[in-house]
């Protein structure tokens, strides 16, 4: 008895036979030629016929019982199955449809939930303009019409914060930007004072005035940093006054008077390379800036600091004498 084998991968070529006392010597005596199709063999029968099989090894171990092969051949032990027979789904293929269907509804509806999501976004929101109401009294108006009229950004696009050392307090630096040739210094300012905290070069180990942590220089920077002292008088004889701009003993408070007639007006004004502060006195008239900027183009490192005091009062001429510095 011969069995002759032929295949052009070894590793897929397996002798079929069938031990069961049922078998022939034809059966036994045919030629097999395996063909590897990925989980289908081609097998020549005796008879010169080619057939397509499963391979024993595809088909769940519970469901290989069951009639034999029509066809003259191997039975379904012998290591192959007819393709025409059909044998029905395992659990664990059962499973793993279920498991295919679900996962394909969780990535519809992810789709979904993310198609509807771009929908929103990019819908335009209309937002209607604040209305008052015809029956308001004058001081709803008034704090209405105060919130329509504040801006967020001057005609040199810089950010203004209004009564800006009554807000919580905040810190920054103004950027090391000296231009091609020049030397930059570091600004250290705050919310609170007249604003610098600390500048210096190089690092905080090389300051020119002392650094100080931000905690810090919240308490002191009103007392210690930049300060500004204007005494003067209107008229020969007239009543003199002496007034400290940015001082934080007149600070508009919330909560701490409803009456802010009496008290000075401030803005910061934060730009690319500059910050600036400003306090109007309605009382004696006066309007004070300070800006600060790093100076650029120049072989030696510096921060400047300009100082304008301004009349308000067009009619009256301001005699007065001025101290300013650290």
């Amino acid at each position: 008895m011969t069995v002759m084998v032929r295949t052009t991968n070894s590793s897929c070529a397996m002798c079929v036979l069938d031990y069961s006392m049922n078998v022939t010597y034809a059966e036994l005596s045919y030629f097999v030629l395996f063909h590897n199709l990925n989980t289908k063999e081609t097998v020549r029968l005796g008879n010169g016929t080619y057939e397509e099989r499963v391979p024993l090894n595809d088909i769940p171990r519970h469901n290989r019982n069951g009639p034999r092969n029509a066809t003259n051949g191997p039975s379904q032990k012998n290591g192959s199955f007819s393709k025409n027979m059909t044998y029905p789904l395992s659990r664990e293929s059962d499973k793993s449809a279920k498991s295919t269907i679900l996962v394909s509804a969780t990535i519809a509806a992810s789709l979904l939930v993310l198609l509807l999501s771009l929908k929103i976004l990019t819908s335009p929101i209309v937002i209607p303009p604040a209305t008052i109401a015809d029956d308001s009294d004058d001081d709803d108006f008034s704090i209405h019409k105060a919130i329509a009229d504040r801006q967020l950004f001057d005609e040199f696009n810089r950010f203004i914060v209004g009564d800006y050392d009554a807000k919580p307090t905040f810190s920054d630096f103004l950027p090391g930007v000296a231009g091609i040739y020049g030397k930059p210094v570091w600004a250290f300012y705050v919310n609170r004072g007249q604003g610098i905290a600390s500048f210096g070069t190089e690092s905080k180990e090389f300051p020119i005035m002392q650094f100080a942590s931000a905690n810090h220089a919240y308490q002191n920077t009103a007392a210690l940093g930049f300060r500004t002292f204007i005494q003067g008088y209107r008229s020969k004889g007239g009543k003199e006054f002496l007034i400290e701009p940015f001082s934080p003993t007149r600070t508009r408070y919330t909560g701490v008077s409803d009456d802010f007639s009496l008290l000075p007006e401030r803005k910061m004004f934060v730009g690319a390379n500059e910050v600036q502060i400003q306090e109007i006195d309605y009382v004696n008239r006066i309007e004070t800036n300070v800006t600060y900027f790093i100076l650029p183009e120049e072989d030696f490192g510096a921060l400047v600091r300009r100082t304008t005091i301004t009349n308000l009062d067009n009619k009256r001429p301001l005699t007065m004498s001025v101290l300013d510095g650290l």
